[in-house]
């Protein structure tokens, strides 16, 4: 369905972004937005926009990806201000990252969310396998005490593959060492990616995670409401 937007008053940091960059005619959307979904296409018919405070309940957060490197006490002060999400990425372990990153990226990253946590903020994690260490997800979870995503290693694009890019038997390993280091001690993190197939599970949604090898982790018991 449509999204149908209601732009609430007040526009927070008014000036444009990139004053090197700034066009004649453009658009400020910073400010307090909400939303609702519109599965029946019924918005227009039913005149929703005229009655923004009984229909939009719901809210657009603004995110923010990246190393945290260029954090600062001003910045994160902000980040806690208006609300935003702040995600990064670091590849499991201290030696694990930094191979694949670059030397000193762990502990610059880590540093970064220190910063952040001084302000009430903790960045999400997305721990990124490689081919180097797609047998390392155990240790991985072991070693972690935050809560983290999976992603596997691809090519930019339009790059060619530096032979760090995992296939689908690689990922399939990644998948099922978090899965079973996570069942096996589930109150020591959490793995978001693993909690995720597993609502698709109990929601009836199915995976298909390598084309024609696609691949099922999780079993649901609807009556134990347990995952297997």
């Amino acid at each position: 369905g449509r999204v149908a937007l209601a732009e609430q008053p007040g526009h927070p940091l008014p000036e444009h972004p990139r004053p090197d960059w700034e066009r004649a005619d453009w658009v400020n959307l910073n400010g307090d937005w909400k939303f609702a979904f519109d599965k029946r296409d019924a918005g227009l018919e039913e005149r929703w926009y005229a009655e923004p405070d009984e229909r939009f309940g719901r809210r657009i957060r603004f995110s923010v990806q990246s190393n945290l490197w260029a954090v600062t006490d001003e910045l994160a002060e902000l980040f806690r201000e208006y609300g935003v999400s702040v995600g990064t990425s670091l590849d499991g372990f201290r030696e694990m990252c930094d191979s694949q990153r670059g030397e000193g990226y762990y502990e610059k990253t880590t540093a970064s969310e220190k910063v952040l946590a001084a302000h009430g903020i903790e960045a999400g994690r997305i721990c990124t396998f490689s081919a180097l260490h797609a047998d390392q997800a155990k240790r991985v979870f072991e070693e972690s005490a935050r809560p983290y995503a999976v992603h596997g290693a691809v090519p930019s694009y339009g790059m060619a593959d530096s032979g760090m890019s995992v296939d689908c038997e690689q990922m399939a390993r990644i998948l099922l060492d978090s899965f079973d280091a996570y069942r096996a001690d589930p109150s020591h993190s959490r793995v978001s990616t693993i909690d995720s197939m597993a609502r698709g599970c109990l929601e009836g949604r199915g995976f298909d995670e390598c084309g024609e090898k696609g691949f099922v982790l999780l079993s649901v018991d609807e009556e134990k409401k347990s995952v297997t």
